[in-house]
């Protein structure tokens, strides 16, 4: 379907005589971003403790209306945070969207996931105060995976009367997760060797209410996924294959302005049972019984945004991830020889933006972590302090 749907899309977009549409309508906006992040101590996304320039994205999408009802998109996109990305260039979404009326659309191809509150607008740094999305909930090495899907989407907005309106996204599909991606990154850890990951299906969806106090947004988002990994012992023949057959996402959201003032905040859970198997036939051995670990990591934050001036916004956040809800003291972290504080990472982010003219935009953060749960031990092979600090600076330029 994504191979297809690609050259529809942009045979649509390079003539104006495969579909009844003036190329002149097509509507093309854009974006580039380079940024440095330092730390004092703990390298986090990128090597941050000496500093670096490997911090920057670009994208490029179009969007058309082939009749009153049907809709096409597409957009490039390429990123470089660390080893991660390269500056690849990928075809991030590609969608055939039919909207019948208000109540009813349905959308098919690469399609942005529904996710909580800002994943489908994660990579316009205009539309936020702070450099880093809280990574709590946005994990910048899960984007690439979570982004968007393959699959089928169904959307609406019902009126609800004097409740209001009722937004409602249903999807179903599967996800892309690279070899070379930020997840295959976080499990190449303690002499262990990513080999391949897939997702069998992704299916839920999520929820907006719009209640009749002006400027409030409440939302739910739910979604089952099956989830396999292949993975090799760096120090002996053994194979090992993790699944997660029923995994399931929850986010509540919550949202709400007035005049220049934001606030939001959101609360991510993770729950599933990972199965172990190992392969150990390349020893001679056998193979020992599958061992199963219940799975219940938990993230939240809370953020605020003003606006001062036309030019100057401030913002700050409070945003804490714990990978395993039952451990938030880090009791199981010591007993596998990690300091406690590998049990959570809690980030007190204050941002600053500066909008020079409409088109760009400079950003400054400072992040005051306490914890690493969200650091990759490759990255940090010599270890970990608890309490650190993170500068961010980032420049955008958008059309």
């Amino acid at each position: 379907m994504r191979g297809i749907l690609a050259v529809v899309v942009l045979m649509s977009l390079a003539s104006g005589t495969a579909f009844p549409f003036d190329v002149g309508d097509i509507e093309i906006h854009g974006f580039a971003s380079t940024g440095y992040m330092k730390s004092n101590h703990n390298n986090f996304l990128i090597p941050s403790e000496e500093g670096s320039f490997e911090f920057n994205e670009a994208g490029i999408n179009f969007a058309a209306s082939l009749t009153n009802d049907i809709r096409v998109g597409m957009q490039l996109y390429a990123y470089d945070i660390g080893d991660i990305g390269n500056n690849d260039i990928k075809l991030e979404w590609a969608f055939l969207d039919y909207q019948w009326k208000e109540e009813l659309g349905i959308r098919l191809g690469k399609i942005k996931t529904p996710y909580g509150l800002y994943n489908e607008v994660q990579d316009y740094d205009m539309l936020r105060t702070s450099t880093l999305l809280p990574q709590s909930v946005y994990y910048k090495y899960h984007r690439d995976t979570i982004i968007s899907f393959q699959g089928v989407g169904i959307y609406g907005n019902l009126s609800m009367g004097p409740a209001g309106t009722l937004g409602y996204d249903l999807f179903a599909g599967t996800m892309d997760i690279e070899n070379d991606g930020g997840l295959a990154k976080t499990f190449s850890q303690d002499d262990i060797i990513f080999k391949s990951s897939k997702m069998d299906y992704v299916a839920g969806g999520r929820i907006k209410w719009r209640p009749p106090l002006d400027k409030l947004l409440l939302a739910g988002t739910l979604y089952q996924f099956d989830w396999s990994t292949n993975l090799e012992s760096s120090v002996a023949p053994v194979k090992i294959r993790t699944s997660m057959p029923t995994a399931i996402v929850s986010i509540l959201s919550a949202e709400y302005s007035m005049g220049n003032l934001t606030a939001a905040a959101e609360y991510y859970q993770l729950k599933g049972t990972m199965t172990v198997t190992q392969d150990m036939s390349a020893l001679g051995m056998p193979n020992p019984d599958p061992t199963e670990v219940d799975s219940k990591s938990e993230g939240y934050y809370g953020r605020i945004s003003y606006r001062l001036t036309d030019w100057l916004e401030a913002g700050a956040y409070y945003s804490v991830y714990y990978p395993d809800k039952d451990d938030r003291d880090g009791e199981n972290q010591i007993a596998m020889g990690k300091p406690d504080y590998a049990a959570w990472q809690k980030d007190l982010t204050l941002s600053t933006r500066f909008d020079i003219t409409d088109f760009w935009l400079v950003k400054l953060e400072v992040h005051f972590m306490d914890g690493v749960a969200l650091c990759v031990e490759q990255d940090n092979p010599d270890g970990y302090e608890k309490d650190w600090t993170l500068f961010a600076v980032k420049t955008t330029f958008s059309f």
